[in-house]
């Protein structure tokens, strides 16, 4: 077998001389013309089936993040199964819930035998896509436990803190470019996961990635139970008259209002789940992938002052929304290196 200087599949090549290169001068010419492209498609590639590798690989049948998720689905079917008297067609929520539950345990189960990157992709990214579905639920089942709605104890605190009533104070100083900047801010929420964990996941850092992944599902399961026991409206509804004029922007005004449109829900305002997620990212980023802290640091701040501005939320509902975010960003840690020792005690 010929073996030329610049190797083979498998076998480390040897050395060449400077300048010297394999193939004739015609082979040459188009591979260096397009070897920076190439070379950066590939290592792109190659980054991405590592990081698919890695999580397959060394991943535990069940992480904290999926007892968290099988547990809040759970939860919402036995509070639905108990208190299901404003709720139509509640049988139906309920077995919902415990056959999705079931479901995702016999799709954890099978998770090790994966082979196909879009599985297991979808066996790490799961609970996000269940995150629209979970949201667009509380629409309906905000008031189960309270029969009513509960935003005057908001608006008053609020008053109370500030002196005025946030919303009403922003629409004083509204301008259109101001509007478009915090319409901004609220659009880049719907992007901040992917901003946080894709840097983890396809660089392989599978640890890291589940603890991100823990700590901003589990600010948004306290976000959502929340929403149940303290079931509140939004300024949007609760103050139109106290509002002098609507907002004015431009591009991301617009885009922000088609999403809200599609998605909104009645209720979900305390704690803002939006700004929880949003310090949940901001500081597990902080903890795992620091330039990505940095990045991230004024937009979810400016969030968080947006979904007051844009009258989504209530002062207070953003207050508490960081403080949970932030709360789980520290405490998700610990509880996800807890599974870790009791995981390998029993293979000790």
């Amino acid at each position: 077998m010929v073996m030329h200087r610049c190797g083979i599949q498998g076998v480390k090549a040897k050395p060449s001389k400077q300048g010297e290169n394999c193939g004739t001068p015609e082979e040459r010419g188009p591979l260096r013309k397009n070897s920076g492209r190439s070379k950066l498609s590939h290592f792109t590639w190659r980054m991405i089936l590592i990081g698919l590798s890695k999580t397959n690989k060394e991943r535990a049948p069940f992480r904290p993040v999926d007892i968290a998720t099988i547990s809040y689905v759970v939860l919402m079917g036995t509070l639905i199964l108990f208190f299901h008297q404003n709720l139509r067609a509640w049988g139906g929520y309920v077995f919902i819930h415990y056959f999705s539950s079931l479901l995702i345990y016999l799709f954890l189960r099978q998770s090790r035998r994966f082979k196909s990157p879009i599985l297991i992709f979808l066996r790490d990214w799961y609970p996000v896509l269940l995150l629209a579905p979970m949201f667009e639920e509380l629409g309906r089942i905000t008031t189960i436990l309270f029969p009513y709605w509960a935003e005057v104890p908001l608006m008053r605190l609020d008053h109370l803190i500030f002196g005025v009533h946030p919303t009403v104070w922003f629409g004083k100083i509204a301008r259109p470019w101001l509007t478009e900047y915090m319409e901004f801010s609220y659009f880049m929420y719907f992007l901040l996961i992917p901003i946080g964990g894709f840097p983890l996941y396809f660089r392989g850092k599978r640890n890291e990635f589940n603890k991100f992944l823990f700590n901003v599902l589990l600010a948004y399961y306290i976000s959502y139970i929340g929403f149940l026991f303290f079931p509140a409206r939004g300024p949007w509804e609760t103050m139109v008259g106290l509002h002098s004029a609507p907002l004015t922007g431009g591009f991301f005004l617009g885009l922000v209002r088609d999403i809200q449109a599609m998605g909104s829900i009645h209720g979900g305002c305390f704690p803002s789940s939006h700004v929880a997620a949003a310090f949940a990212v901001l500081f597990s980023a902080k903890r795992y992938e620091k330039p990505i802290f940095w990045v991230l640091l004024p937009i979810v701040f400016s969030l968080a002052i947006a979904v007051v501005y844009t009258r989504y939320h209530y002062a207070v509902d953003s207050i508490a929304g960081a403080l949970v975010g932030t709360a789980c960003a520290f405490v998700g840690p610990k509880i996800s290196n807890k599974w870790e020792n009791r995981g390998l005690q029993k293979q000790e």
